[in-house]
């Protein structure tokens, strides 16, 4: 593995294969090295197989852990991620490595750099300051061509933009993210017990089952607005945050921490409306008018997350979509007589949301006319006061999304 001591020394042009890729949590048989594997969604790079892990200048240094915020970590930590690309589709012999990535924590916060692996798979070279691109011709089983994929090496400067400190500088190395469990090859458990155990933490950490974890954006057995702040948090919260880097311009906050109604999520306000006053952050029942899902959905000058993309990553597209144009189940909970001779309608739904609800004056052969919209509040309620039921002999309701 390679360490390095600070950004302003002369960096290794070459890198030999890490011998602490394999890694171990026991710092007893390897005492700084640690594999990692988070649990959010995929990132913006899809098709790639990424491996990480991180390693601590000696078994002195602990981590400091936090349940809700960033763990800190030593001066002197290295983050390692590792991309390989299969050129084939279902062959596992296409497989080609294709970077490694160091990050260092040092005194003055953090510095990344990246070693190119090109056709070899015992030596990577340093990528040039500025960065570079390569393409990749990647074909389907039968070996025809299916796309050209062009990969971006990050430049030095360009690792700063995510890896920022309110973002943690190490993406991912959190409670959230990390609570799962990984295959050690010895045996199968949550991986913040295994660090714990290792005596990797400051605290000992007992009860994980407890601790909030991140769902992936095909884990059905979470509930779709949880997966999409999830994949918010994992992608998207190291720049989206209260306090982000000066030329975040959007003023919402990804962390998932933050409750959704005071997020800016939710009809919140652009700082680049892309020309339509209509657009919000997410308005719900509208793709075309929320301009987190058409960025997201949509590749050029706009597309987020802003780096190192090149293709579309379909199922958190998919995820958004989903969570903005499905309305959530609306019920007319209550209808009570009122004193002055209106009635009263509790509905229920979802914040965020507004509805329509409509009058008839029979059932056999109805003409529904809206009688009036309504917004639900932060606890998914509206009411609805309907004055003119005093001239209907009957009066029959429903609730419709706009």
């Amino acid at each position: 593995m390679l360490l390095l001591a600070e950004a302003r020394v002369a960096l290794p042009r070459a890198a030999s294969r890490p011998r602490a890729l394999p890694g171990t949590t026991s710092r007893e048989n390897a005492p700084t090295r640690s594999p990692r594997e988070t649990g959010d969604v995929p990132l913006a790079r899809l098709f790639t197989t990424v491996s990480r892990w991180m390693s601590v200048p000696n078994t002195n240094l602990t981590i400091g852990f936090s349940a809700t915020n960033h763990w800190i970590f030593p001066t002197g930590t290295v983050w390692i991620k590792h991309f390989e690309l299969p050129l084939t589709s279902g062959v596992p012999s296409s497989v080609r490595r294709l970077e490694t990535r160091l990050l260092v924590k040092s005194t003055h916060g953090v510095y990344g750099v990246t070693y190119r692996w090109g056709n070899s798979t015992t030596n990577a070279t340093l990528v040039p300051e500025e960065g570079m691109d390569e393409s990749f011709v990647i074909r389907d089983s039968g070996g025809e061509m299916v796309r050209t994929q062009t990969w971006h090496y990050p430049a030095r400067v360009e690792c700063l933009s995510c890896h920022t400190p309110g973002g943690g500088f190490a993406l991912g190395f959190n409670t959230p993210q990390m609570n799962r469990d990984y295959d050690y090859g010895v045996a199968i458990t949550n991986q913040i017990q295994a660090l714990s155990e290792a005596g990797y933490f400051d605290v000992r950490v007992t009860d994980t089952g407890s601790l909030l974890a991140l769902a992936a954006a095909t884990d059905t057995s979470a509930g779709v607005e949880f997966r999409v702040r999830s994949y918010l948090a994992a992608n998207c919260a190291q720049c989206h945050h209260p306090g982000g880097l000066p030329e975040q311009q959007a003023a919402w906050d990804a962390q998932i921490s933050s409750p959704l109604v005071s997020a800016g999520i939710v009809n919140g306000p652009l700082a680049n409306n892309l020309g339509d006053s209509n657009n919000r952050l997410v308005r719900f029942g509208s793709l075309d008018d929320s301009v987190l899902y058409l960025r997201v959905a949509n590749l050029g000058p706009n597309h987020m997350p802003p780096l190192s993309t090149t293709v579309v990553n379909t199922q958190a597209v998919e995820l958004l979509a989903t969570w903005i144009s499905v309305p959530p189940p609306l019920h007319i909970a209550s209808i009570s007589p009122r004193g002055d001779g209106t009635l009263q309608l509790a509905l229920s739904g979802s914040w965020g949301w507004h509805t329509i609800v409509e009058a008839a004056t029979n059932l056999t052969a109805p003409i529904w006319r809206a009688a009036g919209t309504n917004n639900f509040d932060t606890n998914g309620s509206a009411t609805f006061i309907d004055s003119n039921v005093m001239d209907c002999p009957s009066r029959f309701y429903r609730l419709v999304t706009p």
